[in-house]
């Protein structure tokens, strides 16, 4: 009787899947992020977001690599905090100034500039990632994206989800982007991106629960893997927010 009911449930648990799949195909590509957006900052906070995060990172089992972001998005500012070789490394953006700092000082030698990532496009790369991912689904609507018209289903990570695809206008960004949104609840479950130099390349993120972040939604958990061969690669954790007063 017990795998009676189960069966029952599964099997109505895949019709509204498929029902709903349905409908979310019927809309537009616009349509579909807009819901998605709904759902992860439901209140609109990520443009006006001051929060201080702390991350930890695995690309091993014996790695455990401890990092702070500081971001305040009402002024565009961003520091990364990281520790190394018994140093605290920072690397800040605010606006368009760069800085970075080992230990508080900016006096920095060329050998640990390189030793370190310290040089300015290194460090407007890290911003450029950090901001970008744990700003999704919010910064699709960032100017220079290209969201596709067409709305599909496919699966990812053995599930069935809706699928919107972005480019990037020349001088943004030269990656193709695949969103794996939930076909029920509109949550941002996965995606995928190819530098397209050449077949299968770049990589697939897993995001893995939840994390209320001043109001926003963001995944706690991101499991990296290789498109080519499926290989995983490393894992960020979302630890923990805490409010910060910014830069104002």
């Amino acid at each position: 009787m017990k795998n009676k009911i189960l069966f029952i449930t599964a099997f109505l648990s895949l019709i509204l899947t498929t029902i709903n799949a349905q409908k979310i195909v019927d809309l537009t590509a616009k349509e579909v992020l807009n819901q998605c957006i709904n759902f992860h900052d439901p209140k609109g906070n990520w443009a006006n977001l001051h929060q201080k995060l702390y991350f930890h990172a695995k690309e091993t089992d014996n790695d455990n690599i401890r990092e702070e972001v500081l971001l305040d998005n009402r002024v565009t500012y961003f520091c990364h905090i990281s520790r190394a070789d018994s140093n605290v490394i920072e690397k800040e953006i605010s606006d368009t100034t760069i800085v970075a700092r080992i230990n508080g000082d900016t006096a920095i030698s060329a050998e640990n500039r390189k030793k370190y990532r310290l040089m300015p496009r290194q460090i407007r790369s890290a911003r450029n990632s950090y901001v970008f991912l744990y700003g999704l689904p919010m910064k699709l609507t960032d100017r220079g994206t290209i969201l596709s018209d067409t709305v599909r289903m496919d699966t990812f990570n053995g599930k069935n989800y809706v699928v919107l695809s972005v480019k990037y206008e020349k001088g943004v960004g030269t990656d193709t982007w695949f969103f794996y949104i939930h076909p029920t609840t509109y949550a941002l479950e996965g995606y995928r991106f190819n530098h397209n130099r050449k077949p299968n390349d770049g990589e697939f993120i897993i995001c893995q629960d939840l994390i209320d972040v001043d109001g926003i939604r963001m995944p706690k958990v991101r499991l990296w893997h290789d498109n080519e061969n499926g290989k995983y690669m490393a894992t960020d954790i979302l630890d923990k927010a805490e409010d910060w007063i910014g830069k104002k």
